[in-house]
């Protein structure tokens, strides 16, 4: 009876543990992962990651107020001059309806991500307004909820 009492403990003990807040590395790599996977990527790093705090509001959810930095690996002309490229590349053999589609599926794609970074001109919607190297700090709150595969970061707050 005592084996079966203290093999409970311990397994209450162990499972507790399982859904301690994200320490900061996990944080950081989950930062690190979602801008990977964005149009940013193709443009710009992040660095800086620091966590400044972070509050369990419940046991599955937890919320931390986040800064970073990005900055720019190229300008944003070497970015047009690529997408250009990638754009004619693309578009071979389809009519002009379909290369103005495909452009306007492509800004709409990119437009959002890569205004963290530059400037939108509201005349004409293009993005302009950084160069290579250029750095711009950022903060902001981002949940993470925690499931049986462990915290995965749902979104900013």
């Amino acid at each position: 009876m005592k084996l079966h009492v203290v093999a409970g403990f311990v397994a209450l003990l162990f499972l507790s543990g399982c859904s301690n807040p994200p320490a900061d590395p996990e944080v950081e790599n989950f930062l690190v992962n979602r801008h990977e996977s964005t149009p940013l990527s193709e443009v710009s790093s992040i660095f800086g990651i620091k966590i400044l705090n972070g509050i369990r509001k419940d046991e599955v959810t937890y919320t931390a107020d986040v800064e970073y930095q990005l900055v720019a690996d190229i300008s944003y002309s070497d970015f047009e001059r690529i997408h250009e490229q990638e754009l004619e590349r693309d578009s071979q053999g389809l009519s002009e309806h379909d290369k103005l589609r495909l452009r306007l599926d492509l800004f709409k794609e990119r437009a959002g991500p890569l205004r963290k970074l530059g400037e939108v001109n509201p005349e004409n919607s293009t993005i302009t307004g950084f160069a290579k190297g250029d750095t711009k700090l950022f903060s902001e709150k981002v949940s993470f909820k925690y499931t049986e595969d462990g915290w995965t970061l749902v979104s900013p707050d």
